[in-house]
């Protein structure tokens, strides 16, 4: 299974709508397909996946390719790799906003605990009673740092994603594969 941003679907003859659902399932849509039309699509994943050679019919059906179609096909893919960028791109953004948020709450957590701290010291009742909320503040304190790491291997796992679309990129712009 992929990530949806390594998959990469066009519609390169015809007319149709392409989704990309999940890592594993690519929906195009079609209709009113008159006679004589055809329909062609096309997916790709990541290089080097699968290992086959093409079958004899493909090589001769990419040799009978004009220039045009090809040029359309490789404007079909930059077209979608512009999209995918944006994509991360705008999880990117919710991930600075999720951890912004975090912050803000580990700073909230800090002075409750600090505030905690200053109760405890007027009275013995009043601190068996709020060492009970301080052990809350610590459980909260401790959850909201586990999920700022999580957002913050989330932010990188979004950094990789968009280093490996900009060498996907470079590389075919350059001609290597």
């Amino acid at each position: 299974m992929f990530q949806t941003y390594e998959i990469r679907a066009a519609v390169t003859s015809g007319s149709a709508t392409t989704t990309i659902r999940d890592g594993q399932t690519v929906l195009f849509t079609s209709s009113n397909i008159g006679r004589g039309t055809g329909l062609e699509v096309r997916i790709q994943i990541p290089h080097g996946v699968i290992t086959a050679k093409p079958s004899p019919w493909q090589i001769a059906e990419d040799k009978l390719r004009t220039p045009e179609e090809k040029l359309r096909i490789v404007e079909d893919q930059l077209r979608i790799s512009e999209e995918q960028r944006r994509t991360v791109e705008d999880k990117l953004r919710t991930s600075e906003e999720q951890l912004r948020t975090i912050g803000d709450k580990l700073n909230t957590s800090e002075e409750q605990r600090r505030t905690v701290e200053n109760n405890l010291r007027t009275s013995e009742e009043e601190r068996r009673t709020l060492e009970g909320q301080l052990n809350n503040l610590q459980s909260a304190f401790i959850t909201l740092a586990i999920v700022a790491g999580l957002a913050v291997v989330v932010a990188f796992s979004v950094g990789l994603g968009l280093l490996w679309i900009a060498v996907h990129k470079r590389n075919r712009t350059h001609g290597t594969a």
